[in-house]
């Protein structure tokens, strides 16, 4: 990965939309040049795909929570898996020390914990 990948990346963490035109513009280079490197990390697995990044107007009345899990190491792989499929998840990490994974949550009511921790036990 050379400064021109890293550019590239650093654009499309800004827009995701960010159309192939623009990114040449914006990195000084031919299209097929941002074309062949898109393909390139896509491929390699350096961009994994695309997302969208909800703004705090569309988070507005959710209720959001940090926890906290101490789960068995050798479960970890299949526990984060699990996790990753639920749509009020919205951040995993993993720690050192107590504690094995932080999570940071969301639900539009109470009601919705109960499932999210029912789903999550399952």
């Amino acid at each position: 990965m050379d400064d021109l990948d890293r550019g590239i990346l650093a654009q499309l963490a800004q827009d995701a939309r960010m159309s192939v035109a623009v990114l040449a513009r914006r990195l000084k280079v031919a299209r097929s040049t941002v074309q062949a490197r898109l393909e390139r990390l896509e491929s390699t697995g350096a961009i994994a795909g695309y997302t969208l990044r909800l703004g705090e107007a569309a988070k507005e009345g959710r209720i959001r929570a940090t926890c906290l899990l101490t789960i068995e190491p050798r479960s970890q792989a299949a526990i984060v898996s699990r996790l990753r499929t639920l749509s009020e998840v919205e951040r995993i990490h993993t720690t050192s020390g107590r504690v094995d994974l932080l999570l940071q949550v969301s639900a539009d009511r109470r009601a919705d914990w109960m499932m999210l921790w029912i789903r999550s036990a399952v």
